[in-house]
């Protein structure tokens, strides 16, 4: 499932749930006998504070795009996170000399230590994927604009 997918469905689940009257916009009296129902203490200040955070115009009503605005913030910090640990692994076992650069050598020399047979095929699969500009060395920037995009489908 995409990224943007699991947006779409979690932008669904939410009028799913609040939407009362099916228009496509969750209003705050809405969110509030919701949250009533299910005797959530305090429905009010429980609706206070989804409309502080989601509606960004304060008209008191969630429209889709405000939903989809705000799945994208909190789906950017998740793939931030996981972009940068794939960066930290990615440099940690290539980058011998920790100088914030993969060359060649060292990729290749990873799996030539490792024993694969044929580490000149998987380093240049690497650097194909990677090395955007052919410079011969992968930086942290193409690493990062590498698994962006595979995070988004765009391999």
């Amino acid at each position: 499932m995409s990224v943007f997918d699991e947006i779409d469905e979690n932008v669904k689940k939410f009028l799913d749930r609040f939407d009362g009257n099916g228009d496509g916009e969750v209003s705050f009296d809405e969110v509030v006998n919701k949250l009533t129902a299910q005797k959530v203490k305090d429905p009010q200040g429980t609706a206070y504070k989804i409309f502080k955070q989601i509606d960004e115009n304060g008209d008191e009503k969630i429209t889709i795009n405000e939903l989809r605005m705000n799945s994208n913030k909190f789906k950017k910090n998740e793939i931030d996170q996981l972009i940068k640990k794939e960066i930290e692994f990615f440099f940690k076992n290539y980058d011998v000399d920790n100088d914030q650069v993969c060359t060649f050598e060292e990729v290749y020399n990873f799996y030539e230590k490792r024993g694969d047979k044929r580490p000149e095929a998987r380093t240049m699969a690497i650097f194909s994927a990677f090395d955007k500009d052919k410079s011969s060395t992968i930086t942290k920037e193409e690493c990062n604009t590498r698994f962006l995009n595979k995070k988004f489908g765009q391999v």
